[in-house]
């Protein structure tokens, strides 16, 4: 089971390297595993980009971040790492208003997330609310924990 209290490092190989490793789709696997068990303490995140303001109005609500997830994963954790580490596994530089999230790989548990929003300079948790700008996917990958 993952802890993330020594601290994580967000990467991108190993999403590659599990595209890679799943059988094609015309494959049928032999014995069906729990997802459940087998994603159990795996978590994803997402980097975006602001493209374009949009000029729509949606009415409705929205699902707003987690303080915490498991394993560690608790928003000020995040947001101190992200500040005073490089907490990415490629060369980035933030750009004012840049989306990262983070979510349990688990289908059934996507609706709770961390959220934060690069702004003067410094990570800050907030949410962007997905409908009033475009985005870009800048980077995605998968969170690790850091061993030692």
């Amino acid at each position: 089971m993952c802890d993330f209290a020594k601290g994580f490092k967000l990467c991108t190989c190993a999403a590659l390297e599990a595209k890679l490793q799943q059988p094609p789709s015309n494959i049928k696997p032999r014995r069906k595993r729990s997802k459940a068990s087998s994603e159990q303490g795996l978590y994803y995140w997402t980097l975006e980009r602001v493209v374009s303001e949009n000029e729509i109005i949606a009415i409705g609500m929205y699902i707003l971040p987690a303080k915490s997830l498991e394993h560690g994963l608790d928003a000020d954790w995040v947001e101190l790492n992200l500040n005073v580490g490089e907490c990415f596994d490629f060369a980035y530089s933030p750009q004012e208003n840049d989306w990262l999230q983070i979510y349990p790989a688990s289908e059934h548990h996507r609706l709770k997330y961390l959220s934060f929003i690069y702004r003067k300079g410094a990570w800050i948790q907030d949410f962007h609310d997905g409908i009033s700008k475009t985005f870009h996917l800048h980077h995605a990958g998968i969170v690790h924990e850091i061993v030692s």
